[in-house]
């Protein structure tokens, strides 16, 4: 096959949890076919094909995607932590089968993508393993740690001299230690590199490295500037789904960005990707 042009289009892809995927946009559709939400629960089976495809069309990496007339690649998948969304990507792009999670693995090649975008999810998703005394705890989630174990955490914390805070920043940096290493990845393959956050806590944190503070998206709107999506949403609370009234009598129960928070971060994500040739 031979073209009339020596122009190519180059995909972007957007890894991340909940927020990046789209979770509650499907409400938006009206469809015929919804049905009201448990309160602050995620149920795939109550989903038609068709939700799926509004909610695809809407969320900000598909606004990102049109923008630059081209297209996006995103997980397949609700959710995640940062060892999850990593495995994922990294299978997807490797060649052999070594995710970690029940997903159909889809195939990529670098030389066909120009960018990542890559959204920060929250450090207690995260696993470790602690080991105390007659105590063999985990991979474990952070998060389960210091609530279902807590009495065994605190004294693991205690006999290796450590504070809690010290913990979550240690948690923190191993986060950002992974990413930027699955980041520079890409760069090392000629594919630039983005990232945003949802969990304001992780802002300082990754400031703190001068690589991925170049790469950095914050979110400015109505002359405000906002490091994270939390922090946009906290701000702004029409642009949290359970609190749309714009659009909804009665919202659905879902903590969720709106589809004019997908617009702003969308927004934000062209503002700093800037120039069309840097994405084709």
């Amino acid at each position: 096959m031979k073209s009339n042009s020596d122009n190519q289009i180059k995909g972007i892809v957007f890894a991340g949890c909940s927020f990046t995927w789209g979770q509650g946009l499907y409400y938006y559709s009206n469809l015929p076919t919804l049905t009201s939400p448990e309160a602050y629960v995620y149920d795939r089976s109550s989903l038609t094909e068709t939700h799926i495809e509004f909610m695809k069309s809407v969320r900000f990496p598909r606004l990102v995607a049109n923008h630059f007339e081209t297209f996006e690649l995103t997980q397949p998948f609700n959710g995640g932590a940062t060892y999850s969304i990593l495995d994922w990507w990294k299978c997807a792009f490797s060649k052999s089968d070594n995710a970690a999670q029940e997903i159909p693995t889809l195939r990529y090649d670098y030389s066909d993508v120009s960018h990542v975008v890559f959204q920060f999810t929250q450090w207690q998703r995260s696993s470790t393993k602690i080991k105390y005394k007659n105590n063999d705890l985990g991979p474990l989630t952070h998060h389960t740690h210091f609530t279902k174990y807590k009495n065994i955490f605190f004294e693991w914390l205690e006999e290796n001299n450590m504070t809690f805070d010290e913990y979550i920043e240690l948690s923190k940096q191993q986060d950002i230690v992974d990413i930027k290493n699955f980041l520079q990845n890409f760069e090392n393959h000629g594919v630039k590199t983005s990232v945003l956050t949802w969990p304001d806590d992780m802002v300082s944190s990754i400031k703190n490295d001068i690589w991925l503070k170049e790469r950095y998206i914050d979110f400015e709107y109505e002359g405000n500037t906002y490091g994270s999506i939390e922090s946009l949403i906290e701000n702004n609370k029409y642009l949290e789904i359970i609190n749309d009234y714009t659009n909804f009598i009665e919202p659905p129960k879902d903590g969720h960005p709106t589809i004019k928070c997908h617009k702003i971060i969308a927004e934000n994500v062209i503002r700093k990707l800037s120039l069309k040739k840097e994405i084709i």
